[in-house]
């Protein structure tokens, strides 16, 4: 059976995706606490990593980073933002050059962030240059962290998935909107005409299995197939418990003030396509907003 490492332990994506590949692979985790036999330590700050996480692994899929959403994006924070995604996958590549190790396969997320806080007519693909604001910037440092794995002959194959925000009543931006809509307290924000690109967690586990599984490699925008915007976005919301938004939008002022230079990812957004992932094989099961939420 083919070992995987899964890093990110302990964000929402992780054992979503180990459920999945359990039943054909042995499924190995790294965490700063490893809490059992399968999870293998390791400190990316502090440059350490217990090499017997390697130990016959085929295939690696990078989910560690800590969340763009939770604090301001202070200097010190954006250094841990990017420490995260990008220190955490040099580390990977370095203990795998150490031990003389070749993966099949390195998986690893990105996000739509690297087309830019940005609401336009264009929709975003796969060959778009990247953008200059801070997210976009380091969405593009942390894919090239992953395609060194293949550049330096460290894996077979890379494949990275642009996540769209992915829609988890447990985890994310759901979870932090399931009460206010439940109680109609929910409303746009800014314009509310900003784009957001998403997907349900069930079709982003699918995805990074289907990487794994077919042999895939190149770059993926994972969003769903239908374009939504804020607006959009927030009555669909409010609809699956039966409510209508009543309150008025949020101005955007407010949100600057509150957030900072983080607004710009609540605030702008532009649509991305999924045309390519689609022609390569894979397929949605919800690939409608109303559905997903249904089933969050």
């Amino acid at each position: 059976m083919k070992k995987i490492l899964i890093t990110g332990k302990h964000g929402a994506l992780a054992p979503n995706l180990a459920k999945k590949l359990r039943q054909n692979y042995q499924i190995r985790f790294l965490s700063r606490n490893p809490d059992s036999e399968n999870t293998f330590y390791w400190h990316t700050q502090k440059e350490e990593l217990d090499l017997r996480a390697l130990e016959g692994v085929s295939g690696i899929v990078h989910l560690a980073g800590a969340s763009v959403a939770d604090k301001r994006w202070t200097a010190s924070r954006k250094k841990e933002l990017t420490s995260s995604r990008v220190d955490s996958a040099k580390l990977l590549l370095n203990s795998l050059k150490q031990k003389n190790h070749k993966l099949d396969s390195f998986v690893s997320a990105s996000a739509t962030g690297y087309y830019g806080a940005r609401t336009t007519d264009h929709i975003f693909t796969e060959d778009d240059p990247p953008s200059d604001d801070f997210l976009a910037k380091l969405c593009h440092e942390w894919e090239q962290a992953a395609l060194a794995f293949q550049a330096e002959d460290v894996a077979s194959r890379v494949t990275i998935f642009r996540l769209g925000v992915v829609v988890d009543r447990h985890s994310g931006i759901l979870q932090k909107l399931y009460l206010p809509a439940k109680f109609s307290l929910l409303s746009p924000l800014g314009s509310g005409e900003q784009y957001m690109p998403w997907v349900h967690i069930e079709d982003a586990a699918r995805a990074f299995a289907w990487a794994l599984e077919k042999n895939t490699e190149g770059i993926y925008n994972l969003t769903a197939p239908q374009h939504i915007t804020n607006k959009e976005f927030t009555n669909t919301l409010l609809e699956t418990f039966g409510r209508k938004s009543w309150l008025p939008a949020v101005p955007s002022f407010v949100l600057k003030t509150a957030f900072g230079e983080m607004s710009q990812m609540l605030l702008e957004g532009s649509r991305v396509s999924c045309e390519k992932l689609c022609k390569a094989g894979f397929t949605f099961q919800y690939p409608l907003l109303r559905d997903a939420l249904s089933h969050a």
